[in-house]
């Protein structure tokens, strides 16, 4: 478990140092792994399940209830924030770097 948290903490160094995330779960269930971060108004849900990758976002103060990146993504090019050029990938890299360009974006669409 410890290289799935390794590599969250590689390609999401931003969460970390900028915008003040930090490790809260972490677990290991039938082969999916799971990491769990949170600032002081957000938590993102990190899955690894084979040689998929998923992000989900949520609120701090409604810790069951998630939303998935690619969701939020579609409503942000709705709302002409996004390029509509954008492709869902469940690539680790390639979501770091949608994630790092588009975070203040989805950050105000997660808090409206």
């Amino acid at each position: 478990m410890t290289s799935f948290k390794n590599d969250i903490q590689h390609f999401f160094p931003y969460l970390f140092e900028k915008w003040g995330f930090e490790f809260v779960d972490i677990t290991n269930d039938h082969g999916e792994n799971v990491v769990v971060v949170q600032s002081s108004t957000m938590r993102i849900r990190f899955v690894h399940d084979r040689a998929d990758f998923f992000l989900d976002f949520g609120r701090i103060g409604e810790p069951d209830r998630w939303i998935e990146f690619h969701k939020i993504m579609d409503q942000l090019i709705a709302e002409g924030h996004v390029h509509a050029g954008y492709k869902y990938s469940n690539k680790i890299k390639h979501v770091s770097r949608l994630l790092e360009l588009h975070f203040p974006e989805i950050l105000t669409s997660l808090l409206k």
